[in-house]
């Protein structure tokens, strides 16, 4: 079983996440429906966008489901 590296955005202020929201990006309560990133740039430049830098960017490792890992 394999794992890869993601990233996710949490809102110092508020402990929301960042979440994929209907195209765009928004914030959310749950850590399951946190967006993931797969490079902390990418990761950083969403809470940038978002919350204006007041952001903490978490390294998670989920399971590969799909075979990205190879």
């Amino acid at each position: 079983m394999d794992f890869v590296r993601r990233y996710i955005v949490q809102d110092r202020e508020t402990g929301q996440f960042v979440c994929p929201r209907l195209g765009d990006v928004g914030l959310c309560v749950l850590f399951q429906d946190a967006g993931r990133f797969e490079t902390a740039d990418e990761a950083r430049e969403a809470g940038v966008y978002l919350l204006d830098a007041d952001a903490l960017v978490i390294p998670i490792w989920e399971r590969d489901l799909f075979g990205e890992a190879k």
